[in-house]
């Protein structure tokens, strides 16, 4: 999916363990205090997600306490 700038995303407070691979999360970086939007390219054996976003290079961890929901539409 590409959005550009000025789009309205919808996101859902989907329960934290029915995520999957593939699905695009918003999360909050709790280093700088935004919202950022990712997809999952991983569960780790922890709990953990490892995520990227589709329109820039590199990997985050995200962990239960920053997820905020799934991108609905």
């Amino acid at each position: 999916m590409r959005w550009g700038s000025g789009s309205l995303l919808f996101y859902q407070k989907i329960p934290y363990e029915n995520l999957q691979v593939g699905d695009i999360i918003i999360y909050k970086d709790l280093n700088k205090n935004l919202q950022v939007i990712s997809r999952i390219i991983k569960i780790n054996d922890n709990g953990s997600l490892k995520v990227k976003p589709d329109n820039r290079d590199g990997i985050q961890d995200v962990n239960i306490k920053m997820y905020l929901g799934k991108i609905t539409k």
